[in-house]
């Protein structure tokens, strides 16, 4: 099996897993903005920093456990690559399933959450003579997150968090670090 189609069968097992038992379980929908970087210095320096919009959910169980998939947008970032300045753009999109722990204190909660993901990346270079020369991937990550989310109301709250990926591709046999830190905030809505 591949790396792609292996984390899609454990996103996959880890949701039915968590549908399974979605009876003694809370349903949570958040959406956000966050500053993405990179650790790559030369893809840092051609597409700088961006802002990336997560949104996902999770089922939260009475014990404080809670299970999730996360998606990560980000929107394309153009830039000049090589001697010439050739016109360049980047796209990083990713998909997370993660477990994780809320420890509850009155109306705040802290939490930390680990997991796995699938990202695709994809870097376009329109070179004088040559067209479109493109790479358009999929590769695996690690995630690991902690935050704090705020319920002014019971079915309503606020999150701000701080997430790490690993994230190194080879797509040309040279690797290149796309891992890196995403600060953010989101709201999120509550269903019992």
């Amino acid at each position: 099996m591949s790396r792609p189609a292996g984390m899609r069968a454990a996103a996959l097992l880890l949701f039915l897993v968590a549908a399974g038992t979605a009876s003694a379980a809370t349903l949570r929908l958040d959406a956000g903005a966050a500053w993405r970087s990179l650790n790559d210095a030369k893809i840092r320096q051609t597409y700088g920093t961006a802002v990336s919009v997560p949104f996902g959910f999770d089922l939260v169980f009475r014990s404080g456990w809670e299970a999730g998939l996360h998606f990560e947008w980000s929107p394309t970032r153009a830039g000049t690559l090589g001697l010439s300045d050739s016109a360049a753009r980047f796209h990083l999109l990713g998909l997370e399933a993660a477990v994780g722990r809320e420890f509850r204190l009155g109306l705040f909660g802290l939490y930390v959450r680990a997991g796995a993901g699938l990202y695709h990346y994809k870097q376009t270079v329109t070179y004088a003579y040559v067209q479109d020369y493109k790479v358009d991937r999929f590769a695996p990550a690690a995630v690991i997150a902690a935050g704090v989310r705020g319920y002014p109301w019971r079915f309503l709250y606020v999150s701000a968090d701080a997430k790490y990926v690993v994230l190194s591709v080879k797509p040309y046999g040279v690797a290149v670090d796309l891992g890196g830190w995403r600060l953010g905030g989101s709201l999120g809505f509550v269903f019992k």
